[in-house]
């Protein structure tokens, strides 16, 4: 079961149109005292401002943290996944 929940990808919220001539990749954790200001203090703005007036794509892809795995690691890992498609 622990095998499953690791190879498990969490679901990605996309906010705004795919046209728009921006986009912004949000990685945060729900346990993050940094992730959720910016959760609550910022990113309203940003979907008021940019999202709503389509200057924005937001994709939010929740990051979960397994014994204190480095946020760094896990963006390589994106990283590469993209490059080989």
């Amino acid at each position: 079961m622990a095998d499953q929940a690791a190879d498990s990808k969490p679901l990605n919220t996309v906010y705004g149109q795919a046209s728009a001539p921006v986009t912004l990749t949000v990685y945060s954790s729900p346990t993050c005292p940094h992730c959720l200001e910016f959760e609550r203090n910022y990113l309203p703005a940003l979907r008021k401002d940019y999202v709503e007036s389509r200057k924005l794509q937001i994709t939010h892809k929740p990051f979960f943290a397994i014994r204190s795995t480095p946020l760094s690691l896990c963006l390589l890992k994106e990283k590469a996944a993209s490059t080989k498609r």
